[in-house]
């Protein structure tokens, strides 16, 4: 029996054609999207495995319904009427100002200023105050009676007062697994039972739990010490998931672990709301060179023929660079080349004596010096052991310090004295990530050791800022700004950047980089900051893993002039190697004779 679902007349027919049609359409798109997702599944299976892959298809879910999900939150707390910076405050009671592109202003309404402005919103009320970031959408309870600088308020935003520090910044993960992002990558240092005996640390409290819709994770640390050299004993880091890998970071600083400190914490996680975002973000620091005015004659000559001069000075280093670098890689290189290099690369441990004969040696030979002073008491390979920083800051290192700074001020050259490279990364012993991921504490040790080197009379030192060309972990919080000492402090901007070639391609998936790759997007970074100061190429190099080394020295000899504030450029004439010995990333300039035809016609071009 057959049965009639349409009276078939023609409307029906019409109206039966069409929803069959679009059934079929849509059963078509949805075959083709699913077509689609099994090939590309395929394909990343193939290249990356099974949990990357996952890890990928859970990131491209977030980057879709991130958006809407956000947009749903800001819905519906525009229905509860929390979108009002003034929910839950009588406007009679409280006082307002604002921070416009950080000045701040009691005089005025924000209403009317074009949106290319830096809006910030403090509200006092009786017991706390509101801060209000128009920018990246939120408001938050603070503490009464705080200063805040927004200078670098695109990265992050700071408020304080004696016995409080707050920084504050909107951060990304770059994994779909946020958590284990910010426990294992971000805190691993801190979080691990090693670092936390060999530190003297002790931790509070690490908790998640759910608040007002949000996943809020508080992690709280003590350091137990007697010095009355550090600020700040107690740290506590909120993190509050937002939409898709987005995540609010909250580090509070204080004394020590009471209940001020924790009712700063608890109000920062209750209080914290999303809105709707507006205005713009932007630096309103300067930064800029302030010479020292205490200069040797030598060393005032040097910096101002850099300021002036179009010239590219050159540099090298070589392994062993004491005693066979020296006295015989470098000459030989030298040789073959034809052309003697100006500034040689040296390095130098905390508490390490300098090889004064052979810097002599350097300045016999009317070369400048670049030196490279780390914190770091095993080359930078016990990063779960002591904490030098902490020792510096404390004072129980004041004697090496002086001891160094009496060194570098008897020899006879300009010192290019770069501290701490690299800061801004999780491999070196001075890190933020392995100093409670706190870039002050980077800061504070810089300026102490400037300023010792001020008291012992050391004239011939010119101070070179050098972060990574790379921030790792990629965060706000870990910005290469976010380290930076001040102007009085700095003279020259140090950059870094490498060809390191393919041999981890499959672990890192690496890939070559040419000279003009590396360079321009390590300008695109620095000039916006740094365009006042004389820049120096630090270290660098090419291996010869996955591509034409030779060929990448030509075509680095052919674009390195653009560069207007390069004024010296050393290359790092060593090899990197794996953990099995082999050589990974050879860099030697003389690892054939093609590489050293290409350096020698170079040369003699520029």
């Amino acid at each position: 029996m057959k049965i009639q679902y349409f009276q078939y007349n023609s409307k029906n027919r019409n109206s039966y054609t069409k929803s069959n049609k679009k059934k079929h359409i849509f059963i078509k798109i949805l075959s083709v999207l699913i077509a689609i997702g099994i090939i590309g599944s395929i394909i990343l299976f193939s290249i990356y495995g099974f949990k990357p892959t996952i890890n990928k298809g859970i990131e491209v879910l977030n980057n879709i319904f991130s958006p809407v999900s956000n947009s749903i939150t800001i819905f519906f707390n525009n229905l509860k009427g929390l979108n009002d910076v003034y929910y839950n405050i009588d406007k009679n009671t409280c006082k307002t100002y604002h921070y416009v592109n950080n000045n701040k202003r009691e005089d005025i309404s924000i209403n009317a200023l074009p949106q290319t402005n830096d809006v910030k919103t403090i509200i006092e009320t009786e017991t706390y105050d509101r801060l209000v970031n128009y920018s990246d959408g939120y408001y938050v309870s603070l503490p009464q009676k705080l200063e805040y600088n927004f200078s670098v308020s695109p990265i992050y935003i700071k408020a304080f007062k004696e016995n409080t520090s707050i920084t504050i910044s909107c951060e990304t993960s770059p994994y779909a697994d946020i958590w284990e992002y910010i426990d294992y990558y971000q805190n691993r240092f801190f979080l691990d039972e090693k670092y936390q005996q060999a530190n003297n640390i002790k931790l509070n409290k690490n908790t998640k739990e759910e608040i007002n819709g949000y996943t809020i994770k508080i992690i709280s640390i003590t350091r137990n010490t007697e010095s009355d050299q550090i600020d700040f004993n107690t740290y506590s880091y909120i993190y509050i998931k937002l939409s898709g890998q987005n995540y609010m970071r909250f580090m509070i600083k204080s004394k020590e672990y009471n209940e001020e400190h924790i009712n700063i914490c608890n109000n920062i996680a209750q209080s914290f709301t999303q809105i709707d975002k507006q205005y713009a973000s932007k630096y309103t620091i300067e930064y800029y060179p302030i010479e020292n005015p205490n200069w040797n004659n030598k060393t005032k000559t040097l910096y101002k023929q850099y300021q002036t001069s179009n010239d590219l000075s050159w540099g090298i280093f070589a392994a062993d660079i004491y005693n066979e670098g020296i006295n015989k890689t470098i000459p030989n290189i030298e040789k073959k080349l034809d052309y003697e290099f100006d500034v040689i690369l040296m390095y130098n441990h905390i508490g390490v004596p300098l090889p004064l004969e052979s810097m002599k040696k350097v300045c016999k030979d009317n070369r400048i010096i670049e030196l490279t002073l780390q914190t770091s008491y095993a080359n930078n390979t016990e990063l779960f052991g002591v904490s030098p920083m902490f020792d510096i800051l404390e004072g129980r290192l004041d004697n090496e310090i002086r001891t160094l700074a009496k060194e570098i001020k008897s020899l006879d050259t300009s010192i290019l004295f770069r501290l701490n490279n690299e800061m801004n990364t999780d491999w070196t012993s001075y890190c933020g990530m392995a100093n409670l991921c706190d870039p002050e504490i980077y800061i504070q040790v810089w300026q102490k050791i400037y300023n010792m080197f001020k008291e012992e009379g050391v004239t011939n030192c010119i101070w070179i800022y050098n972060p990574n060309d790379n921030n790792y972990p990629p965060s706000n919080w870990n910005n290469f700004l976010a380290y930076y000492p001040g102007n009085e402090y700095v003279q020259m901007i140090g950059i870094t950047g490498y060809n390191t070639g393919t041999y981890y391609a499959d672990i890192t998936n690496e890939t070559w980089k040419e000279f003009e790759d590396i360079y321009n997007n390590i300008q695109q970074k620095y000039e916006p900051h740094f365009s006042s100061f004389n820049w120096i190429i630090t270290e660098f190099a090419s291996s010869s893993v996955g591509g034409d080394k030779a060929t990448w020295i030509n075509n680095m000899f052919n674009v390195i002039s653009k560069y207007k504030n390069i004024k010296v450029a050393v290359w790092f004439s060593a090899a990197d190697y794996d953990d099995k010995g082999n050589v990974a990333r050879p860099y030697w300039l003389d690892e054939t004779q093609e590489t050293l035809d290409a350096f020698k016609k170079g040369i003699k071009k520029i």
